[in-house]
């Protein structure tokens, strides 16, 4: 190895380092879209108390913007980390990567692990993978047309779909 150079471990080690750096900035980015910031809690659709980003395992009380930006950032950057220990490939695909965490974050951890995404992503069905985002409309029991949204899009904002398939292959 010459001076300067990486050796094959370093190199593997600050590829998944910005790999990761470009799934947290996207999956952050997708839940700014579609969960708005609210700095003092309210009841969500289905009657959850939320606060920040979605946010709903912290104490309900008054936030600053600061503090709702380090919870999201702790929050998805656990959820990239438990979508990596359910499907270590994933951190190949950053892109795939933000969009799963999303999704992880939106339905649960367990959810997400008894999931077609997670099934057909593993299985390298990639393209079904982002599709399968879609059948996450439901809360409560009902369709909501947020959800709905927040999964495919709109004029205005990127869906989590189509953030998934931004990386692949046309």
């Amino acid at each position: 190895m010459k001076r300067g150079e990486l050796s094959p471990a370093q190199a593997r080690a600050a590829a998944a380092g910005g790999a990761m750096s470009l799934a947290l900035a996207a999956a952050m980015a997708i839940s700014a879209v579609w969960e708005g910031n609210s700095l003092t809690p309210y009841h969500d659709p289905i009657g959850v108390w939320t606060v920040c980003r979605g946010e709903t395992h912290v104490p309900m009380r008054p936030y600053t913007e600061a503090e709702c930006d380090a919870i999201d950032r702790r929050r998805m950057t656990l959820r990239l980390q438990e979508v990596r220990e359910l499907n270590p490939g994933i951190v190949a695909d950053p892109l795939q990567w933000a969009a799963h965490a999303s999704l992880a974050n939106n339905v649960g951890r367990a959810n997400y692990a008894r999931s077609s995404t997670l099934r057909l992503y593993k299985q390298g069905r990639k393209r079904e993978a982002c599709d399968a985002i879609r059948s996450w409309r439901l809360a409560g029991g009902k369709v909501w047309q947020g959800l709905v949204l927040r999964r495919t899009g709109d004029a205005a904002r990127l869906g989590e779909i189509e953030l998934c398939k931004k990386g692949l292959a046309a």
